[in-house]
């Protein structure tokens, strides 16, 4: 399971043996690796979930609080709000995600019951893991989307507001140019062609000159910083006589998402 920071939140006229006694009785959720338990929201690492254990009512300004704190952080996390059967634990965390909402944030209440306790909390940590691991992605565009993409390409700051990661614009002549320049040079990784014999079987040659697309893409990727590359593939058809199919899917499965016709929202979908 991902790391995921907790601030455990109860009322003061309760005291410490209630925040305690519902922790003992949760510590087969938050006893795992990874899971800390912080005494403020603050405390908790910005790179990882955090989640708010809301222990008993009263605390909903608290909480809101916490929230405030981690938003000056982490803009636009969602909060998670983990409760349980006793205390006013529910109650008090569904008044909080109505005024989170309120306020255009968004957020999302797991209930922590003797049933459903590992995999609910589990679930909603990975969530935030994924939006995480997004809000720090670098997806490089090499050259413009093709023209008949007139409705996936969004802009790269609504990008970066809705799904989290940034937009990278490298040059596709620069890579071409780079491409041209390997083109005699030895493949990195032998090429092996699975395919049905027949008469439209492609040309050994011709998948050899494929293939040198791939370590191409990779070292830009690796130059870059980038998780993710979106390319306008169709332009090797046409202007370097081949294709970029085989070198995309290599870079998958070495896991540098690839992306065609530079798609950016298919690529996004991808990570």
């Amino acid at each position: 399971m991902a790391a995921c920071g907790v601030f455990p939140v109860t009322a003061a006229l309760h005291g410490g043996d209630v925040t305690r006694r519902v922790l003992q009785s949760l510590r087969a959720v938050f006893g795992v690796p990874g899971t800390q338990i912080v005494e403020r929201a603050g405390a908790a690492k910005t790179t990882a979930p955090f989640a708010v254990l809301v222990i008993t009512g009263g605390v909903e300004q608290q909480v809101l609080d916490a929230w405030h704190e981690r938003q000056a952080l982490v803009p636009g996390e969602p909060l998670l709000l983990l409760t349980h059967p006793e205390e006013n634990s529910l109650p008090a965390a569904l008044e909080v995600l109505a005024r989170v909402q309120r306020d255009g944030g968004r957020g999302h209440i797991v209930m922590l019951g003797p049933d459903n306790a590992h995999h609910e909390f589990d679930t909603a940590v990975h969530a935030l893991a994924v939006w995480h691991g997004l809000r720090r992605a670098r997806v490089g565009m090499i050259g413009a989307p093709s023209e008949w993409l007139v409705a996936s390409v969004p802009a790269p700051e609504a990008l970066r507001r809705r799904w989290g990661p940034t937009l990278v614009e490298v040059s596709l002549p620069d890579v071409m140019e780079r491409f041209e320049d390997n083109i005699e040079a030895p493949i990195a990784v032998p090429v092996r062609l699975a395919a049905r014999p027949g008469a439209h079987s492609p040309h050994p040659a011709d998948v050899e000159t494929a293939a040198r697309f791939e370590p191409v893409l990779r070292a830009v990727a690796g130059e870059r910083h980038l998780d993710a590359v979106a390319v306008r593939c169709f332009d090797l058809i046409s202007e370097a006589h081949t294709s970029g199919c085989l070198a995309l899917s290599s870079l998958n499965d070495r896991g540098i998402i690839a992306g065609c016709e530079g798609d950016v929202a298919s690529t996004i979908a991808m990570l």
